[in-house]
C-alpha cells in the first residue's frame, strides 16, 4: 500500500463522512428517489441508483441486498430516467456463481416489467472473467443487463471481441477505480486515458451501446467528436459522471445537445458500506477532497457573511 493510501485507510471515519454528503445521496431509497428525481426535473440529467455494498460473505445478508433492490425497482416504477447497477460480490459471486446468477436474473426479471436497465458492476481484476461470463450467461435471458469495462486492464480489448462478441451489449466503459499491478494494467493515466478512446471506437463499430465514463474533458470532447465523426446515432451511446463531481457546465452543454447524461448515484444502508466507496474514490483521486472542501467553505461562507441591511 503506498503512502497516498495509507493517508486515506487513516483518515478518521467521520471526516470521510463529512467528504462524503455530495457523492453519496444518502442512508435510505427515499433519500436516492428524491435525489434522482430532482437531477431530472432540474438538470435533465438521468440517474443509475446504486446500493452500495461488495464482498458480502452471508447468504442472509446478500438476501436482503436483493430484497432492497427488489424495492429500489417498485420505488422507480416507470420513471425513464432512472437505471439500477450492482455488485456482483453484493450478489453472492465470491460465494456461488450459480447463486449469484439467480440472485440477479430475479433483479432483472423484476425490473424487465418496468424497462429498467440493470448494468453489473466491475470490481477488481480478480473478478474480471466470471463478471463477464456472468454477464453473457444473462444476456442469453434478459435484454435489460449491461456491464463494465476498463480501459486501465491490458485484457479489455481482447475482451470485447471474447465475451462480447454477437451481443449488442450495452456497456460502461471507464477506467475503473481499482488500483491494479502493472503486469495486468497500465499506470500512467494518459496511456489510460487514450486506451479507453481506442475501446470506444472498437465498442462502436462492432454495434454495442456505450455509456463514456470519463469526468476528463479533454478525453470527453474527443469522444464526442469521434461519434460525429463516425456518425454515431445519439440513441447509441450517453455520458456518465459520478454524483457530486463538479462538471454541471459541460453536463448541461452535453444535454442541450442532445445526448444524455447520467450520473452514478449510489446510497447506504449500511455506512461501512459507504466507508469502503468513499475511500476509494478519494484514493483514485485525491481531488475529491478539494472539491468537497471548497464545497463546504461556500455553504460556510454563505452562512456566516454579512447581510446588507434590509431599507
Amino acid at each position: 500500500m503506498g503512502i497516498k493510501e495509507s493517508m486515506i485507510q487513516l483518515t478518521p471515519s467521520p471526516l470521510v463522512r463529512l467528504f462524503s454528503a455530495p457523492y453519496v445521496a444518502g442512508n435510505s431509497l427515499n433519500a436516492a428517489i428524491e435525489k434522482a428525481d430532482r437531477l431530472w426535473q432540474t438538470q435533465q440529467l438521468q440517474t443509475t441508483l446504486d446500493l452500495l455494498g461488495e464482498g458480502i460473505k452471508e447468504r442472509e445478508d446478500i438476501t436482503h441486498e436483493v430484497d432492497e433492490y427488489l424495492r429500489v425497482i417498485d420505488a422507480i416504477g416507470d420513471k425513464s430516467y432512472i437505471t439500477i447497477s450492482l455488485k456482483p460480490t453484493q450478489m453472492g459471486l465470491n460465494i456461488d456463481p450459480a447463486f449469484c446468477r439467480d440472485n440477479i436474473a430475479r433483479i432483472l426479471k423484476r425490473a424487465q416489467t418496468h424497462n429498467i436497465q440493470v448494468t453489473i458492476d466491475m470490481e477488481e481484476s480478480d473478478y474480471t472473467e466470471s463478471t463477464l461470463v456472468l454477464h453473457r450467461s444473462l444476456r442469453e435471458e434478459f435484454d435489460n443487463v449491461g456491464t463494465v469495462l476498463q480501459s486501465r486492464l491490458f485484457r479489455t480489448e481482447e475482451d470485447i471481441h471474447k465475451h462480447l462478441d454477437g451481443l449488442k451489449a450495452h456497456i460502461r466503459l471507464c477506467i475503473g477505480i481499482y488500483n491494479e499491478p502493472a503486469n495486468i494494467a497500465l499506470q500512467k493515466k494518459p496511456e489510460i486515458k487514450d486506451n479507453l478512446f481506442k475501446l470506444l471506437g472498437i465498442l462502436w463499430e462492432k454495434g454495442h451501446f456505450v455509456g463514456i465514463a470519463t469526468h476528463d474533458e479533454a478525453l470527453l470532447r474527443r469522444c464526442l467528436a469521434l461519434a460525429k465523426e463516425r456518425n454515431i446515432p445519439k440513441e447509441q451511446y450517453e455520458v456518465q459522471m459520478l454524483l457530486g463531481v463538479p462538471r454541471k457546465a459541460i453536463q448541461q452543454e452535453i444535454v442541450k445537445s442532445g445526448i444524455p447524461v447520467r450520473l452514478y448515484v449510489p446510497y447506504a444502508t449500511t455506512w461501512d458500506h459507504a466507508l469502503a466507496y468513499l475511500r476509494r474514490r478519494m484514493a483514485e483521486n485525491p481531488n475529491m477532497i478539494f472539491y468537497v472542501l471548497g464545497n463546504l467553505w461556500q455553504r460556510m461562507w454563505r452562512w456566516i457573511r454579512p447581510k446588507k441591511p434590509s431599507l
